[in-house]
Formats: structure tokens, sequence, C-alpha cells
């Protein structure tokens, strides 16, 4: 949490957030995503991952709609 913090650097467009913290395990992308727009319904939100995972994306629970409700930032 503290490397995000620190990555985003007070962006104003970007926050941490801690949310997954408190879901259920296992943790899947598609239900952070999911639970993040059902408490925020106004927002849009990104997906920043290292190139590292994008070579794998495609084996990620639900990922087309990550792909096609969200933006990918690599």
């Amino acid at each position: 949490m503290h490397l995000v913090e620190l990555a985003i650097n007070n962006h104003p467009k970007m926050r941490s957030s801690n949310i997954e913290f408190s879901l259920p395990q296992p943790s899947y992308t598609v239900n952070t995503l999911a639970h993040l727009k059902e408490k925020y319904p106004t927002y849009n939100f990104s997906l920043i991952l290292g190139e590292d995972h994008l070579e794998n994306f495609n084996k990620w629970k639900n990922y087309e709609y990550i792909l096609e409700n969200h933006k990918l930032l690599v």
C-alpha cells in the first residue's frame, strides 16, 4: 500500500484504496472493480498493472469484462 501511495504521489486523479483487504478471499480483480463501481457509481476506474501481468491477463477471472469496462494502464 505504501509503495502505491508513493507511486501515485498525490496525483489529483488517482487515489489508493485498501478496499481489497476487506473483501472475501480469494481476491479477484474483477470482484474488486465491481465492488468499487457499486460503491462509487459515478467514478471510472482504471487498472494499473505491470507488463509481466499483461502476458497472462487472458487467464484472469472474467478478463473480458475488465477489458470492456475499464482502462488498462501498463
